[in-house]
């Protein structure tokens, strides 16, 4: 009889063990400021794609780069693909001092935003 309450109890810690692992890990997810590889490849080659339409037409491309999370959505930093293309970009986009342009993938609702001017200081990493 005690041998079977040892086994019994010994299963049932590992198996509380293991679900309280298991919830740390989906929680540690949710709360982390990285970007998954995948996450990266899928949504910010969608929001290059997506922005690179209008940057075509003013003559230069885009190219991804940085990524992070921030207030659970995926932002990715879309910059000009070569310097030469960075000169571009900045003489046609005079009004900014920076190129560079963010895009944030909402997941919860799949809605890609672009963020420009002012907003876009509430979205950087830091």
């Amino acid at each position: 009889m005690s041998r079977t309450l040892i086994a019994i109890l010994v299963v049932t810690n590992l198996a509380t063990g293991y679900q309280l692992y298991v919830t740390n890990h989906r929680y540690q997810a949710t709360v982390s400021d990285k970007v998954t590889d995948r996450e990266r490849d899928v949504y910010g080659t969608a929001c290059v794609d997506w922005l690179n339409g209008k940057a075509t037409e003013r003559g230069f491309t885009l190219a991804l780069g940085r990524s992070w999370k921030k207030h659970g959505q995926l932002i990715f930093e879309i910059i000009p693909a070569s310097d030469k293309d960075w000169t571009i970009a900045r003489d046609r986009m005079p009004n900014d001092d920076s190129p560079s342009m963010l895009c944030t993938y909402d997941k919860q609702s799949r809605m890609m935003y672009p963020v420009v001017g002012e907003e876009r200081e509430r979205w950087m990493f830091y």
